[in-house]
């Protein structure tokens, strides 16, 4: 079973989980090269032409972090000392979940982690 790594903030004010985070996983989340913004431990990643691309603001970046960022975004946790991008914690998810609401493509695939599926069922 895979867990979640990263989490995508789609502009429509929904999220998805990412089970990968490498490099080309990041960029195809979105749609292109990457630049990225720590911010409260976590990183935010993002089209680096979203402006001059006219992608569409992104309002769950600024809801959770006060950035103003544009397209699709991935959030996973900060970097290990050798710059290694770290996966979300279990905390975070359960944040975004309280936050911003899941796109519904993507319960089952949640419902199916251990630790999502507890935080779900504690919620209810």
């Amino acid at each position: 079973m895979n867990t979640i790594q990263g989490i995508v903030l789609n502009t429509d004010g929904t999220w998805k989980p990412l089970q990968d985070i490498e490099l080309k996983t990041l960029q195809e989340a979105v749609g292109g090269y990457v630049t990225c913004a720590t911010e409260m431990g976590y990183t935010v990643w993002a089209n680096d032409d979203g402006i001059s691309l006219q992608l569409p603001f992104n309002p769950s970046t600024f809801v959770l972090y006060g950035l103003a960022m544009f397209g699709d975004c991935v959030i996973t946790g900060g970097s290990d000392v050798e710059g290694n991008t770290l996966p979300i914690d279990d905390s975070h998810i359960r944040k975004i979940m309280s936050v911003i609401p899941i796109d519904v493509k993507y319960i089952s695939s949640v419902i199916k982690n251990d630790v999502i599926r507890l935080a779900i069922l504690n919620s209810i």
